[in-house]
């Protein structure tokens, strides 16, 4: 999550202008008590720094539960030595988290959240009667404490939201498995750990640090380890659907959008390229960039990441841009702080790359790269299938011979397009019917290979007259149609005025198979036309076939041949 230059800005002047005068405030209102205490309180801020390096990641968001040794240490020590080495602690965490760069902003975000919190918090436990170094001697002064963590557990909520939609625009809430975590860390294990230490502190001295802290921070290792695991679980239920469900697509371009988009949502990506082997190198066959992006991973030949990867057969972690510029065949945008390239592989071969970058430092973990090695797997698959599905819906769609479509593919996109027209996407369709005049003599004179020749160049000039603007197919024999959305009947007739004087007017080449020499010969040929057009013409789609058949027969066979002839009521 990237925070805009101002928003940083912002943060680093509220905290210039809040925290030192607060400090000065709340150490005027409430000095600290640790006088002749002084080891104790380095005890307490060596734990609470300790278990501030064990975070664990809720919605990518470091949760610490050092809760419960701050609450002691105000209990025992006040309000000022609380904030105090809260303030250190949270440093500590964000040191070993290694923030810096454009990142550095989260050191007086963090500052600011954590010592209001602490202020929210004391003033609560004033408002409720609350005294330090209590002796709970009745239920009643139970009260101020538990208002003090009620306090600390809605404030940080409230903080955390605010910050990821003010500062971060982040839209998103936290889930309800993320609220529970913070239930569990916060009400289950700091609270009555906290509790715990005070009163152990109380009647041991120092040594209740090392009681307490030992088993506080092995809790918060196996909380973490627990909620890793819990998210890596998760991560690769979701790697499991993202196959099943880019296996089912049979269309290539569906594939890899589908791919794109579900992988965004899996990973802390802002930009993600996916790259295929072809023709000795390698091709970028698709894209995802965040909407901000200012630079490109260029990939020159044989330079760049992803042609290490795929010249090495191995992935690559980089978390941070020093890394990546450790590399001598890196290119990277200097906003990309974490890169992640994977080869997918095809019989223990690489026939392409994955390669994601975040603007996130540290943002790829090892697990990642074995969910992306299994969704690399998938996608090979599901592209090997698509376009296996493609190839031959292709092939049963083209004939053969001419490489233009057939009847087959002509008759399901005539329906098509008439319900276009019903729909009111186009007004107009109109159908140019072409038939060879007297193409049984060529079959007879020069063979009917040398009529097979003859009917592959027809399809190609009218694929080259015809381009963009309408579909050729071989409608049988020597029959061809020609399907010419939103064009009037007055259009398509001058179309095919021009299609019949391309064919006489050019010879058509070929060799004669029946005599020994296969001389190379000229031949020139003519075609008839019928032309009809809907809605004009036609109320439905073999209508439309029927009267420029009827068109091509009556008006331009019967009458000589040669010519075209558009159907008249």
């Amino acid at each position: 999550m990237r925070v805009s230059k101002r928003n940083r800005m912002i943060i680093w002047i509220l905290w210039f202008l809040l925290i030192p005068a607060s400090f000065w405030l709340v150490y005027a209102a409430f000095p600290p008590q640790v006088t002749g205490k002084e080891l104790d309180v380095i005890a307490f801020l060596i734990l609470m720094s300790i278990v501030s390096c064990i975070p664990i990641m809720i919605n990518k968001i470091p949760v610490v539960v050092s809760q419960g040794v701050s609450l002691a240490v105000f209990l025992i020590f006040g309000l000022a030595t609380e904030l105090v080495l809260t303030q250190i602690a949270t440093m500590v965490m964000l040191i070993n988290l290694r923030v810096r760069g454009e990142s550095i902003y989260r050191y007086p975000l963090n500052s600011l959240m954590f010592f209001y919190i602490s202020l929210g918090s004391a003033v609560t436990f004033y408002m409720l009667g609350g005294n330090h170094n209590p002796n709970f001697g009745n239920l009643g002064e139970f009260i101020p404490i538990t208002g003090y963590e009620a306090a600390a557990f809605i404030l940080n909520q409230i903080f955390l939201s605010s910050i990821l939609f003010f500062v971060f625009k982040d839209r998103k809430v936290f889930g309800i498995s993320d609220f529970l975590w913070d239930v569990v860390t916060s009400a289950a294990v700091a609270f009555p750990i906290g509790l715990a230490l005070y009163m152990l502190y109380k009647e041991l001295g120092i040594i209740s640090i090392l009681l307490v802290g030992i088993p506080y921070v092995c809790l918060t290792g196996v909380l973490r380890l627990y909620n890793s695991t819990g998210n890596m679980n998760r991560a690769l239920q979701k790697t499991s659907d993202i196959g099943h469900q880019i296996t089912g697509i049979l269309n290539v371009e569906k594939v890899l959008d589908i791919f794109l988009q579900k992988i965004t949502d899996l990973l802390p990506i802002d930009y993600a390229y996916v790259y295929e082997y072809q023709d000795e190198d390698l091709a970028l066959i698709c894209s995802s960039e965040s909407e901000d992006r200012a630079d490109t991973l260029s990939v020159k030949p044989y330079t760049g990441i992803s042609r290490s990867v795929y010249k090495s057969g191995r992935p690559i972690i980089l978390n941070s841009q020093t890394q990546a510029n450790k590399l001598e065949t890196s290119n990277v945008p200097p906003a990309v702080e974490s890169i992640l390239s994977v080869p997918i592989m095809r019989k223990n071969k690489p026939c392409g790359v994955i390669t994601l970058a975040s603007h996130q430092e540290k943002a790829f973990e090892k697990y990642h790269l074995t969910l992306v090695d299994i969704l690399c797997s998938h996608l090979f698959v599901a592209i090997e299938n698509a376009r296996l599905h493609e190839e031959t819906k292709k092939n049963s769609e083209i004939c053969a011979l001419t490489r233009v479509y057939n009847y087959r593919y002509f008759e399901e996109l005539l329906q098509k397009e008439y319900g276009r027209i019903e729909t009111g996407n186009i007004h107009n369709l109109s159908l140019i019917l072409l038939d060879l005049d007297h193409f049984k003599s060529v079959n007879d004179t020069y063979g009917h290979q040398s009529g097979n020749d003859i009917l592959f160049q027809m399809a190609s000039r009218l694929k080259d007259i015809i381009g963009t603007n309408g579909t050729v197919a071989r409608y049988g024999g020597e029959e061809f149609v020609i399907l010419l959305p939103d064009y009037i009947k007055s259009e398509a007739y001058v179309l095919a005025e021009s299609i019949r004087k391309s064919i006489e007017m050019k010879p058509f080449k070929l060799h004669s198979d029946l005599n020994e020499k296969r001389t190379e010969l000229e031949v020139y040929i003519t075609a008839s036309i019928g032309v009809a057009s809907a809605p004009q013409d036609s109320e439905d789609p073999l209508s439309l076939v029927r009267h420029a058949d009827r068109a091509m027969y009556m008006g331009a066979k019967k009458a000589g041949r040669n010519r075209v002839a558009e159907y008249v009521k």
